[in-house]
């Protein structure tokens, strides 16, 4: 896909996102008998099976959608991240929970577009569940799924979800041969940390929050706080290089860091360290956000080399 048909999310969701966000990678085997094509099918099954047994990919951030061409071009005006994916056989959504306060109350769902043509979808859905499991929502259609679909944060009585919790989405597809392949709901137990209590203050700034940057500090509550470091980490010289959260009895588990530091990796963010230290018991999160000129980190890494 070029950056013409991206998707452009909304400047004030930037950190957030950085900090939220999560990616849950499941192995997906389909066997023969899942399909009940043959025959003159069976070339064609076969490269079926194979696509399908290829990793499904489901990512969580926080926020909206920004309308298409809202962005900015301008120096020093709002920049926004794009999401670009290759054509190769992977099904990528991202799921945007409701939080209270800050923004509004919906959920969207983002595919980012595969070949379809080497993909034959004949219906999809999914289903959102809480963390009980309870079925809140679900969403579906026959051929592939659109690029974008959202949810309102009501449930299908139309009455509205609870804000700030963190809802599971079940992914389902079949193909034109009858094989069905599901994402379980047992694979998102091991990065659900995002979501539990230790870190859940100290990541949605829901308290009161102080940043500290190195252009000056500052601390302020709500909005404007997601703003205020949105455009610091957001400017085109800026590189997150340290992440630091305290907040009050909190504590991250060795697994738990090096889970989080394996997304910063994976979206070529560089992390110098995380952790989290014990602090009064006032409900404030402090992150503390080290950024450097584009270029420094690879000419520093460049000179590691030599």
């Amino acid at each position: 896909m070029s950056c013409r048909g991206c998707f452009k999310i909304g400047m004030p969701l930037v950190v957030l996102c950085l900090l939220a966000s999560i990616t849950v990678r499941a192995e997906v085997t389909v066997t023969a008998q899942d399909f009940p094509g043959g025959g003159k099918n069976r070339a064609a099954v076969a490269t079926e099976r194979k696509l399908l047994s290829d990793r499904l990919d489901v990512s969580f951030l926080i926020g909206t959608l920004a309308k298409k061409n809202e962005g900015m071009k301008s120096p020093g005006e709002p920049r926004y991240l794009y999401q670009e994916v290759d054509p190769v056989p992977l099904e990528s959504y991202k799921v945007y929970t409701p939080w209270a306060g800050y923004f509004k109350q919906s959920m969207v769902f983002v595919l980012g577009r595969i070949d379809v043509g080497r993909l034959k979808i004949a219906r999809w859905s999914v289903t959102v569940r809480d963390l009980a499991g309870k079925e809140i929502k679900s969403f579906g259609g026959v051929g592939n799924p659109p690029e974008a679909f959202a949810w309102n944060g009501r449930d299908v009585h139309y009455n509205p979800v609870a804000a700030g919790q963190a809802y599971i989405p079940e992914l389902n597809l079949e193909d034109y041969y009858g094989a069905r392949v599901s994402l379980p709901q047992r694979m998102f137990y091991l990065d659900q940390f995002l979501w539990e209590e230790p870190l859940k203050q100290v990541l949605v700034f829901l308290q009161d929050s102080a940043f500290e940057h190195k252009r000056g500090k500052f601390s302020r509550t709500g909005q404007a706080v997601i703003e205020e470091v949105s455009n610091l980490v957001n400017q085109q010289d800026a590189w997150v290089m340290e992440i630091e959260c305290t907040g009050p009895d909190h504590d991250l588990s060795a697994e738990r860091a090096q889970a989080l530091k394996g997304y910063f990796a994976r979206e070529n963010l560089r992390l110098k360290n995380i952790r989290i230290k014990n602090a009064p018991a006032t409900g404030e999160a402090m992150v503390k956000i080290t950024s450097l000129k584009p270029g420094a980190v690879q000419a520093a890494e460049e000179a590691g080399k030599r």
